[in-house]
């Protein structure tokens, strides 16, 4: 709400939602009506990403898939073309995503990020973990860390604020020039 002297005027926003910020709707972590009066909008990337909690089998994960995907459809976002086409991540395959003409930058922002994470100590190897386990953990991160870029490039390219509880790509976003709302426990 921007206030202008004695005339309140309402600014809305048009936000993409990251993941996590869908997870936390469902878990109350976040007021709906804080959000609703936005146009909400989600890429292949992000239900792709909601539908994974799902493929172990296991019935409680299955559960949580359903509870995200309809959340998706409470909120009715709608859903857009990804930026920064991608073979490997689905919902920025062909058919899903646009060409991103500004791969420099988009490299730029992922190498930040990669930084970032690294600082943070996501790259970190457990004592207990398999070279195995340790490889599979550093590709998942790897993968996670490309889809955050779409996603930013996304919201950079279709003027969108990000909506994030990621702090790393918060502040991705800033430092190049994006539209962010930053949610924290």
């Amino acid at each position: 709400m921007v206030t202008c002297a004695d005339v309140s005027i309402t600014v809305q926003q048009n936000f993409l939602l990251d993941t996590n910020i869908i997870n936390w709707l469902v878990d109350g972590d976040i007021d709906l009506n804080d959000l609703i009066s936005n146009d909400l909008y989600i890429t292949g990337v992000q239900k792709d990403e909601l539908k994974q909690t799902g493929r172990s089998g296991n019935e409680k994960d299955i559960r949580r898939t359903d509870k995200l995907l309809e959340m998706v459809n409470v909120i009715e976002a709608v859903d857009c073309f990804s930026h920064g086409f991608a073979y490997d991540i689905p919902g920025a395959g062909y058919g899903e995503a646009t060409w991103d003409d500004k791969s420099d930058l988009t490299q730029q922002m992922l190498t930040r990020l990669k930084e970032l994470d690294k600082v943070k100590g996501k790259e970190k190897r457990k004592a207990d973990m398999t070279d195995a386990e340790y490889k599979k953990k550093l590709e998942e991160l790897h993968k996670n860390q490309n889809r955050d870029i779409i996603l930013a490039r996304t919201a950079q390219r279709d003027d969108l604020t990000l909506v994030t509880a990621d702090r790393n790509l918060a502040l991705v976003m800033e430092a190049f020039g994006g539209k962010v709302k930053f949610y924290t426990k």
